[in-house]
């Protein structure tokens, strides 16, 4: 997960080895989205896959 001023979060998934999914699981956290504010603007979520 990528913050760029403030703003912008991009979340990568690993895909591949199960050792990647490990590894991201592990520095993973969970939000609850209904307790974020979140600013007017553009968003893009992007999921590998």
């Amino acid at each position: 997960m990528r913050e760029e001023q403030g703003d912008d979060v991009t979340i990568s998934m690993a895909k591949g080895s199960s050792s990647n999914k490990r590894n991201t699981e592990a520095n993973a956290i969970e939000v609850e989205v209904d307790q974020v504010e979140v600013p007017p603007g553009k968003f893009n979520l992007k999921l590998g896959g």
